[in-house]
C-alpha cells in the first residue's frame, strides 16, 4: 500500500497580491515510518518554542528546512507535483476555486495510482 502525502504552495486567488502559481505536491512511500521519522529527528532538534502540530515550511529556518530534506532524500519515496500558472486559468473558472484545486488533487493523484506508475 502505498502512504501519500499531499500539500499545497501558493494560494487560489487572483487578486493583485496572490501568488502566480498554485502547486499541488505529493510524498509517495510504502511505509509511514519512512516520512514520520524524518520529521520526528528533525523535531527533536528544535527548540520547544517552534514546535507546533505541523512543520510549515515557509516559517522554518533554512538549517531546519535542510535537515528534512536530507533525512527525506537517503529514504524510499517518490515526489511527485502539479503546478497551475494561474494566469492560465478561464475566468469562468475562476469563481469556482474549490473545484480547481480538487480537479488538480485529482490529476495528481490519478498519475500516481495508476498502474503503469512504479513508485
Amino acid at each position: 500500500m502505498k502512504h501519500i502525502f499531499l500539500d499545497e504552495s501558493g494560494d487560489l486567488g487572483f487578486k493583485s497580491k496572490s501568488s502566480r502559481y498554485f502547486v499541488v505536491a505529493a510524498l509517495c512511500t510504502e511505509t509511514e515510518k519512512t516520512t514520520t521519522r524524518c520529521i520526528k529527528k528533525v523535531r527533536q532538534g528544535l527548540s520547544r518554542k517552534y514546535i507546533r502540530a505541523e512543520l510549515k515550511f515557509t516559517e522554518s529556518s533554512d538549517a531546519t528546512r535542510r535537515r528534512v530534506l536530507q533525512c527525506i532524500s537517503k529514504r524510499d519515496v517518490s515526489i511527485s507535483y502539479i503546478a497551475l500558472n494561474k494566469n492560465w486559468v478561464d475566468p469562468r473558472l475562476r469563481a469556482d476555486l474549490p473545484a480547481i484545486e480538487k480537479r488538480m488533487i485529482a490529476r495528481l493523484l490519478s498519475e500516481i495510482l495508476s498502474p503503469s506508475q512504479p513508485l
